[in-house]
Formats: structure tokens, C-alpha cells, sequence
């Protein structure tokens, strides 16, 4: 039986904790109001996957083994050639043209693994759905115990609750991923010390002394400040987690080793004609890839719901989802759809929502492509109704992303 319901009930901690506990085997989905949906595997022993709809989860694996000196950026590359012509997974072909071992592949695996999990961790709103499973299908053929074990969930919700706790206090100074950094001019010297060196090291930055110690983790992120390239690119530079990034930025801050660079932060955010034109110009996919996402949305979150897709111009319905004749809905959606209103004035985008007793319809549409989906639902009692709202409003968020 699925287990669903909203973060504001119960936070990722909680969720997690009980499939753990229960020694589950399934895969989690959580979904949260701007659209993004990361999707966790458990099996009885740990986590072996983490996917995040926000990125490209092949291509970060690439990146990640050129990151880490496992492979060159040209086998990346004739990787993803290959992958076009067979739609082979990108570990396999790695593997398989041994351009590095299973071990690398699964190493960089699980560092995708907790840069996902610990991006869910910082997430309070929200929908989830877990589903049972009798296996996890994916990567399996590397997640074996000669080359990795599962993730240990508790161990990662333990080195993830030192995170959330600490993460209000680099908030602080490091405000935003865009946020771009300068190294400040300095008269003293800087020292890279062993992580040894600095467990034992009491006052070493004291202003009286000639060198400044940090350690090789500070190192790696100061040699990147250049007051060009934002934490989010700095990110994606290295191996570190989000917060581990975000925290030595921070450490670096208050070594007054480096500042806030404010004009590069502003030309990041600034959009340049260059970019408003190219924006404009995927516009159309982007709205296409929404459309989907909010199709599959809906039916993973409301399987026995009765899902149609009307053509507005055409009066012609599809049926997506559920037993009806598809003849009998478009005059009746479509007089419901002329007394609601659109998002914003001026807006090709618009949602109606509508709930009678035991029934909820949803109305979600889009006249620059004449598309609407329509969601027909039980809602089995007042909580019923409250599910019903809370997917209608994260479907909602989906499509405006």
C-alpha cells in the first residue's frame, strides 16, 4: 500500500525515518511547490538512488568522474554521443568502454546520492508518494557488495541534521547560490594545513601571527573565488555537497579571506539582451516539459482519479486516465472553463478548481498551445478534499515553472 501525504505533516526526518525503520524496499517521490521532484530508492539495506528532475542525473554523474579525475571530459563527451544512438545509461557506457571501473562509477553514484538527500532534507513543503517495490531497477548492476554497499540512512540523516542545524547561520552570509566572491588583498601568508593539523589547531588566525591556516578543503574553494563564477558554479567545480560548499564560503568570510563581489552578483542576476532572447526563445519547451510533468504529476499522485485532455478549439477530449466515454465531457468542462478566470491578466496560463461533496474537478490550461487537462477525483471525506487542493496546488506551481 502507498504511503503519501505533505511535508507540512510530516517532514523528509520523519518520512524517512519510517521506511527505514520498516526496512522498505520502494521508491520515494517528493514533489515540491516550484515543480522539482526528487526521487529516492531505499531497498532493506539503504539508499541506492537519488534523482532530482532539476538536473540531469547522467550528466552529473559525468561531470562528477571528470571531477574527480576518473575520466577525461572528451570520454564524457563520446559518452553522451554514444548514449544518443542506444539510450544505454551513461554509467554503462562508461563501464562498458572502460574509460573507468564499476568502483568509480559507484564512488561518484553515491556522491549524486547525498547531494540529492540533502537537498530534500532542507525541504518543508511539498507532496510525497512512496511505493513499495519488490526491487530497485536502476544502476543495479553496480550497487553489489564486492563495489558498494547502500547508503546508510541513518548515518546520512545523522550528518544531515548537523547540516540543517547549521545552515540558518551561513544563510546569513551566503544568501544565494548566485551570489558571487572576490578574494580580499592580503599581507599575510596563507598555510594549507592537514585536517589533523586543524582538529588540533586552537587561535592560529590570530592577527599578530604572519601566516593565515586553512584547511585543504578552504584551500580548494578559495583557489576558485575569483569574482566571477558564483557559489553555484563553485559548486559544480568540485565534489562538495551544496552545504559543505556554502559552509567553507562562509568560513572563508569569516577569515576575511575573501567578500561578497556585489557587481558580479548583480550582472549573474541581471539578464543580458542575449539571454532574455534565448530565454524567449525555449519558451515553448519549457512549457511543453511542464505540460508533461504536471500529466505525470497528476496521475502518480491521484492514480484512481479520471484524467482527461481536452483540445479547447476542437471540443474533442482524450482520455488519459480512468473508464468513461471521452464524448461526454468537452461541453460540460468547457462551460465550467468559461466562468473561470486566468492566473493573471493577460495570461495564456490559467487553473480552476471545483469541489462538490464527494467530487473535485481541476482545470488546468494553456491557450497559446488550445491544451487543458482535466482532473476528475473522489475525495472520500474532508481530508480527502484537503489532498485534493494540496496536489491541484503543486500541479499548479509545476505548470508556472
Amino acid at each position: 500500500m502507498a504511503l503519501e501525504g505533505t511535508l507540512k505533516d510530516f517532514s523528509p526526518f520523519d518520512i524517512m525515518e519510517l521506511i527505514d525503520f520498516k526496512r522498505k524496499t520502494g521508491l520515494l517521490f517528493v514533489t515540491s511547490p516550484e515543480g522539482e521532484t526528487i526521487t529516492l530508492g531505499f531497498e532493506k539495506k539503504g539508499l541506492v538512488l537519488a534523482q532530482s528532475s532539476a538536473k540531469k542525473n547522467d550528466m552529473q554523474l559525468g561531470n562528477i568522474l571528470v571531477r574527480a579525475g576518473k575520466i577525461t571530459e572528451a570520454e564524457r563527451d563520446r559518452a553522451l554521443e554514444m548514449q544518443k544512438g542506444t539510450l544505454d545509461r551513461l554509467g554503462f557506457i562508461f563501464a562498458r568502454e572502460k574509460y573507468c571501473t564499476e568502483k568509480d562509477i559507484c564512488e561518484s553514484l553515491h556522491i549524486q546520492i547525498k547531494r540529492v538527500f540533502f537537498t530534500l532534507l532542507r525541504w518543508n513543503e511539498g507532496i510525497y508518494i512512496f511505493e513499495p517495490r519488490e526491487s530497485i531497477d536502476y544502476f543495479h548492476e553496480f550497487v553489489k557488495p564486492v563495489f558498494v554497499q547502500p547508503l546508510s540512512v541513518k548515518g546520512l540523516m545523522m550528518e544531515g541534521a548537523v547540516m540543517v542545524d547549521e545552515w540558518p547561520m551561513v544563510e546569513k552570509v551566503v544568501k544565494s547560490l548566485d551570489m558571487v566572491f572576490r578574494q580580499v588583498p592580503l599581507e599575510r601568508e596563507i598555510k594549507t594545513i592537514t585536517e589533523e593539523d586543524a582538529f588540533d589547531f586552537e587561535g592560529g588566525n590570530a592577527k599578530d601571527e604572519k601566516t593565515i591556516r586553512i584547511t585543504p578543503d578552504e584551500k580548494t574553494i578559495y583557489d576558485l573565488i575569483d569574482g566571477r563564477h558564483s557559489v553555484a558554479d563553485i559548486i559544480d567545480q568540485t565534489l562538495f555537497s551544496e552545504f559543505t560548499c556554502c559552509k567553507t564560503v562562509f568560513e572563508l568570510v569569516k577569515k576575511d579571506l575573501i567578500e561578497e563581489d556585489a557587481a558580479g552578483s548583480a550582472d549573474m542576476i541581471a539578464p543580458t539582451q542575449e539571454t532574455a532572447s534565448s530565454e524567449e526563445n525555449l519558451s515553448d519547451e519549457i512549457l511543453r516539459e511542464s505540460w508533461e510533468a504536471a500529466r505525470v504529476l497528476v496521475q502518480r499522485a491521484l492514480p484512481e482519479a479520471l484524467v482527461l485532455e481536452i483540445a479547447i478549439s476542437k471540443t474533442r477530449a482524450s482520455l488519459l486516465q480512468g473508464e468513461t466515454d471521452p464524448a461526454q465531457w468537452p461541453e460540460l468542462i468547457l462551460a465550467l472553463y468559461q466562468e473561470a478566470m486566468p492566473l493573471a491578466k493577460d495570461s495564456n496560463i490559467g487553473v480552476f478548481e471545483y469541489i462538490s461533496g464527494e467530487v473535485g474537478v481541476a482545470l488546468f490550461w494553456d491557450q497559446h498551445s488550445d491544451y487543458m487537462l482535466v482532473v476528475i477525483s473522489s475525495l472520500g471525506g474532508s481530508s480527502g478534499a484537503s489532498r485534493f487542493r494540496a496536489h491541484v496546488a503543486t500541479v499548479t506551481r509545476c505548470i508556472l515553472v
